[in-house]
């Protein structure tokens, strides 16, 4: 007989929804002099916090490890080709040193850190 926690478990999941996830990794061009990574950084987070303020990009930020994956992002909606060019358009991966891997993914609404 279900409990109360199952009964949590599925009325959030039935309000889940898709989103894409995208992963951010080190690109293959990262021997930008201090001053060139600099611009391309600066330019990363404009993008970035342009289009977390045109509410597409709901949550993001760095790996702190030091390991090839250097960021993760949760866009807003499931349509895999449209967050495939935004996040391609970001500066840093047209200019090789960032490249991304776009996933689709599933949450519950009113989950947060």
């Amino acid at each position: 007989m279900p409990d109360a926690l199952d009964q949590q478990i599925q009325e959030s999941v039935a309000r889940g929804s898709g989103y894409t996830l995208v992963l951010l990794w080190a690109g293959p061009h990262r021997d930008q002099d201090e001053d060139e990574a600099d611009r391309l950084q600066h330019e990363h987070l404009r993008h970035m916090f342009t289009l977390r303020n045109e509410g597409k990009l709901l949550l993001n930020g760095p790996v702190l490890d030091d390991g090839d994956l250097v960021g993760i992002a949760v866009y807003a909606g499931d349509d895999h080709d449209a967050v495939q060019a935004l996040a391609e358009a970001d500066p840093s991966v047209q200019a090789g040193r960032l490249r991304v891997d776009v996933r689709p993914w599933f949450g519950i609404p009113g989950d947060t850190i």
